[in-house]
């Protein structure tokens, strides 16, 4: 397997990104669940180019939905006018049909084809970003997303429900109650369902993403001033490192080098 892989360590905590407020150039739509029915609403802004351009999907994070979070790099994108859409998939991860679901997958899938259909598209240039619960969907994307997609870039992301859980258990934290709804836990966690949530333990295809490129960005503090620890991007980092058969860097990382990107 060929595709690129890249780990970004930095010293100022990714969970440091700030949000600034909706572009007014962002419009609004919608479309509906082809699994389901839902209602999955939008937000896009089309390159004014008259010749095909980018895309670049932004996912939220974890306890925001499109309509919540105001998204990080639509205004990068419009600068460059490229086209990007800025899907809900299911919303805030608290139930269910959220969290890496198969729901979750074919709306981000379905986003990226109302894009191909209604923008001008360049089809080796399609981008997905995220960020904390958005860079938990771009794993997902990444192992299971049917389209072609040229990168993924996901910063301070989640791969494995399991051991945030218990992360958060020891924080005390809000997540602990979503993490349980979103796998459908009650009084006891179940480790398989959160495993079956999880991109660490998913099948890392051998062929299709062969073109494409993954980056992943953490901070040094993450997991000490934010939510996610850093160890959720190494240990995935690491995963696909050894489904390639290459040598891992959990070593070096968990030494706090300095950073190489």
């Amino acid at each position: 397997m060929q595709q690129s892989l890249l780990f970004c360590l930095f010293f100022l905590s990714a969970g440091m990104i700030a949000f600034a407020q909706r572009p007014d150039y962002l419009q609004k739509d919608s479309i509906q669940s082809s699994l389901d029915g839902n209602t999955q609403v939008f937000y896009f802004d089309k390159s004014r180019a008259s010749t095909p351009q980018p895309l670049v999907v932004e996912l939220h994070s974890w306890s925001n939905s499109a309509d919540s979070q105001k998204g990080m790099i639509a205004t990068q994108v419009h600068a460059k006018n490229w086209n990007f859409i800025f899907p809900n998939f299911r919303g805030v991860n608290n139930q269910p049909k959220a969290c890496c679901s198969d729901f979750v997958l074919s709306d981000i899938d379905e986003a990226i084809d109302w894009a191909l259909k209604n923008m001008q598209v360049d089809r080796k240039q399609i981008y997905i970003v995220g960020y904390s619960g958005g860079g938990y969907a771009t794993f997902a994307a990444y192992l299971r997303s049917r389209h072609n997609i040229r990168g993924f870039s996901a910063w301070v992301p989640i791969s494995d429900l399991e051991a945030w859980h218990a992360e958060c258990v020891e924080r005390n934290n809000k997540y602990v109650p979503e993490i349980a709804q979103c796998i459908g836990a009650s009084k006891v966690f179940d480790v398989q369902k959160a495993r079956a949530r999880s991109p660490l333990f998913w099948k890392t295809p051998p062929n299709k993403r062969k073109n494409s490129v993954l980056q992943i960005y953490a901070g040094v503090h993450d997991g000490h001033t934010g939510p996610v620890p850093i160890s959720q991007s190494i240990n995935f980092y690491n995963k696909l490192l050894q489904d390639t058969d290459e040598k891992t860097v959990l070593g070096m990382f968990q030494r706090r080098m300095l950073p190489f990107c």
